[in-house]
């Protein structure tokens, strides 16, 4: 039984809670008394992101714009308010049977191998419903892929939103996020890997926009952290490497291992858009630096 040291303790702690307030509107859309599969079903092992347990499924509460991952503004006054026409009801729940019948045949076999007949069987609809709701396949592999990244977005912003002491305070919060999300994609993840530079695949063709947005949101951190906007190349450099280990913590390492990639990406971080302050700052603060996993056997640095 390994016993957690009183820093460790107040790490987790720290995490724990700190997550939990970023990611407790990151949930399905559509208000319900049962848990929705089509968000969290697929998670493999029990995460701070995992938002099957609170036995209702909460609105999303933050929608994203196409303009640099900013949250919409609410609407205000007049006949804007309330629900938007077709959220509810049994044409949405139609809708979303069938988009989690396309996640769990798309996670399994990818854009090439997935067909109408694969969902139909899925979701037990017949053609014409599915044909009612989505032009295509690709069209619906589309709309899992859209959502995944708006959540992935989401994510990012709420993190930002809460207020820290300074830009490095967030990269354990984040890193852990990130992590913690993609591990709660299942097979969908390896799916999505496969496919990041197939231009024929949703993907390919949304992952340069998508991937812009999360660079946006870390550059709008670090101004508002009262630091000069990072240069564009280091920028994105970041966000694709960060990408990629992701991708590989998701596909095949253990949970266990998740401090090792921590490590690695609070590194990449720091050499491409830190400060020599702000590695002296890490190493030097116990609850950072073990977040991040520096001080750890082998760290000459």
């Amino acid at each position: 039984m390994t016993i957690l040291t009183e820093e460790q303790l107040k790490l987790t702690l720290i995490l724990i809670l700190t997550f939990y307030k970023a990611c407790r509107s990151v949930v399905v859309k559509t208000l319900c008394t049962k848990p929705q599969p089509y968000a969290y079903a697929a998670v493999q092992t029990p995460v701070w992101y995992d938002c099957q347990r609170t036995g209702v499924a909460k609105k999303l509460t933050c929608v994203l714009n196409n303009h640099g991952g900013k949250m919409a503004p609410k609407q205000s006054g007049g006949k804007g308010r309330g629900r938007p026409p077709g959220s509810t009801g049994p044409k949405m729940h139609m809708r979303m049977r069938i988009l989690n019948a396309t996640r769990e045949v798309y996670s399994e076999r990818g854009l090439h191998n997935t067909t109408v007949e694969l969902i139909l069987e899925s979701a037990g609809v017949s053609r014409p419903t599915f044909y009612k709701y989505f032009s295509s396949v690709w069209e619906a592999i589309e709309a899992v892929v859209m959502r995944c990244n708006e959540e992935l977005e989401v994510l990012f912003t709420e993190v930002f939103s809460i207020q820290r002491e300074s830009a490095i305070h967030y990269l354990p919060t984040v890193l852990v996020g990130y992590l913690n999300w993609g591990r709660s994609q299942g097979k969908l993840m390896e799916a999505r890997f496969r496919e990041l530079h197939d231009l024929t695949s949703p993907v390919g063709v949304h992952r340069t926009e998508h991937n812009e947005r999360i660079s946006n949101l870390l550059s709008d951190m670090l101004v508002a952290d009262g630091r000069t906007a990072p240069d564009r190349v280091a920028l994105n450099a970041l966000v694709n490497c960060v990408e990629y280990l992701g991708y590989q913590f998701c596909n095949g390492a253990r949970q266990e291992e998740m401090p090792v990639y921590l490590r690695a990406m609070g590194r990449v971080s720091l050499a491409l858009l830190g400060s020599e302050a702000d590695w002296q700052n890490i190493k030097s603060d116990p609850v950072l630096s073990s977040a991040l996993g520096f001080g750890a056997p082998g760290d000459t640095d």
